[in-house]
């Protein structure tokens, strides 16, 4: 990535959102990730939209404001990969061939689960993913 934009200073744009912050967007979370409503769903919620703010620390030292237009995420990364234990155990227990099927299943309802959620996400804060 450093090759594609030369001159272009990358940042490391941290976040550290306090409890009483998370508290206070839970509501308005709870709202984009809707129909999604699992724990999980919330914290990956509230993790996503408060990165996409970028309003955090870079150097641990300075307070930064991002205005960069597009996010790059990961969105997708375990689907594609059999990252999750419950692949393990579908080749465990079935092979390549049942650990092909629950890939392709994976695939199949991605932007129902997590492709949605995530992009109304980002989105609320005018950015792309």
């Amino acid at each position: 990535m450093l090759l594609l934009q030369e001159g272009f200073r990358w940042r490391l744009v941290e976040i550290d959102a306090t409890l009483s912050n998370l508290t206070k967007e839970t509501g308005h979370v709870t709202s984009l990730i809707h129909p999604a409503n699992t724990y999980m769903d919330l914290n990956i919620g509230l993790s996503l939209w408060l990165a996409a703010s970028g309003d955090g620390w870079v150097d641990e030292r300075y307070r930064y404001k991002s205005h960069a237009r597009v996010l790059l995420v990961g969105s997708g990364a375990d689907e594609q990969c059999a990252g999750y234990g419950r692949h393990r155990t579908k080749y465990k227990l079935g092979g390549w061939d049942a650990l092909h099927e629950e890939m392709k299943l994976d695939m199949q309802r991605i932007w129902k689960r997590n492709l949605g959620r995530d992009d109304r996400l980002i989105s609320d804060h005018g950015k792309e993913a």
